[in-house]
């Protein structure tokens, strides 16, 4: 009798574990498609709201054991959220309309988009639809992306939404090839969920149309790899980030690291690898393309820095930032070079640029998360996380335009946005905690 109520209390908690998995993947699509589809409109506190509560959602659905019970339903939830975010125009970043320009200056101006900005094309009809501030940048990409930008907006000829499709498609196509790996590397319904479902993967990475996606490719492709000690695979899947951009750098210090102390021949063979690949594609495109790739993230200091405050109060110079930045990260790869996976070092070193860096983006995450979403158990991937939910709260808060502020308001301004999102993301996690904490002192929890 009492076999048969524990068998019957056992099925009314796998039901209610299915219902509540079900409600959380429902509400992490609901929030991510409102945020899209509310545009502009839901910037600050709403979009602040709803971040929040997509980030919650996407919390429980990663780290819920409940949801290894349930991988297709994490797979039509990945499936959806994409499709939306690719049908919706790009709402926090122009970005997109930038790699459209340089494909064309050089497909239809015939010329460098590392010697001529777009503003060079005042005619053409895709300038205005860059950012204002961007008009006049050369691009700081590199030449194999370059080169993918050409063929893609030749393809959309004079078409705007086909253009548009394409880099989202692009960025899309770059976190379903991590999710895959992901998925062959863990077997792991909550892992994939951890990188398809995450606010800034959809919001930010998908429907910006973001390369970034294809460096965070690259950087879990390489720590995969190097794993198998399959050297020269692992360095020209670096070497193929590295071609479209710099920051790809960061991950091949840190499983360069990670080779070098296991086998140095190996570290060595991957090394060279990487820079052959890279010189191979660089060499045809100029000193330009290199210099513009080695200045690339020396901007300045973005809102979501945790830099901006300090540069805020001190006048901080960030061309004095950036080289501390990277003999930290340098750092951080001696420090975890012994570490069991290789995955673990590239994670770290990504990871410390994006949290001491000077000029970070959300999008910027797409680095970082999905390594991230192989090592989701360790303290650090909730940590790379966490922040990338931080960015994004960040910039949803952010009002679309605001007076240009100097002085003490500038600090306190500074001080509000970082200190309210840091709040907003710890209150978040903390709840999460209590949650779970409660639903484990369940009988039969």
């Amino acid at each position: 009798m009492n076999h048969g109520r524990s068998s019957q209390a056992a099925r009314i908690e796998g039901v209610a574990c299915a219902g509540m998995v079900k409600a959380a993947l429902v509400c992490t699509v609901g929030a991510e498609a409102a945020l899209l589809l509310g545009g502009s409109r839901f910037i600050g506190l709403p979009g602040l709201a709803l971040v929040l509560l997509a980030s919650a959602a996407w919390a429980f659905v990663a780290y819920d054991p409940g949801v290894d019970g349930q991988p297709h339903l994490v797979a039509l939830a990945i499936a959806g959220v994409f499709a939306i975010a690719i049908a919706v125009p790009p709402r926090a970043s122009h970005d997109l309309w930038s790699y459209v320009m340089y494909g064309r200056i050089v497909t239809v101006h015939h010329a460098s988009p590392y010697l001529h900005p777009p503003s060079d094309y005042p005619l053409d009809p895709f300038v205005a639809r860059i950012g204002r501030g961007w008009r006049g940048a050369k691009s700081v990409y590199g030449p194999l992306f370059t080169g993918v930008s050409a063929v893609l907006a030749r393809l959309a000829g004079g078409s705007a939404l086909r253009a548009r499709l394409e880099f989202q498609g692009l960025s899309a196509l770059g976190v379903g090839g991590a999710l895959l790996a992901v998925w062959r590397t863990t077997r792991s319904p909550r892992a994939v969920a951890f990188l398809g479902l995450h606010p800034v993967v959809v919001t930010a990475i998908v429907n910006g149309g973001h390369n970034d996606a294809l460096v965070g490719l690259a950087v879990l492709a390489g720590a995969l790899l190097a794993k198998r000690r399959r050297w020269y695979g692992a360095g020209f899947a670096l070497g193929l980030g590295l071609l479209v951009k710099a920051s790809s750098g960061l991950g091949l210090l840190g499983i360069a690291a990670w080779s070098l102390r296991r086998d140095r021949r190996g570290a060595m063979r991957l090394a060279g690898a990487a820079v052959a690949t890279a010189v191979v594609g660089y060499v045809p495109a100029g000193t330009a393309a290199l210099r513009a790739g080695a200045h690339a993230e020396s901007n300045g200091f973005t809102r979501g820095s945790a830099l901006d405050l300090v540069a805020t109060v001190t006048q901080m110079n960030a061309t004095i930032a950036f080289p501390l930045v990277l003999l930290f990260v340098g750092f951080v790869a001696y420090r975890k070079h012994a570490a069991s996976e290789p995955a673990t070092t590239a994670l770290a070193t990504t990871a410390a640029y994006l949290i001491t860096g000077a000029y970070v983006l959300p999008w910027y995450s797409a680095w970082a998360l999905p390594a991230a979403a192989v090592e989701r158990r360790s303290g650090l991937a909730a940590l790379v996380a966490a922040h990338a939910a931080f960015l994004v709260a960040v910039y949803e808060y952010e009002t679309p335009a605001h007076t240009t502020l100097t002085g003490v308001l500038a600090v306190m301004r500074t001080a509000v946005i970082q200190i309210g999102a840091w709040s907003a993301v710890v209150a978040l996690v903390v709840g999460l905690a209590l949650f779970r904490g409660v639903r484990a002192r369940r009988p039969g929890g």
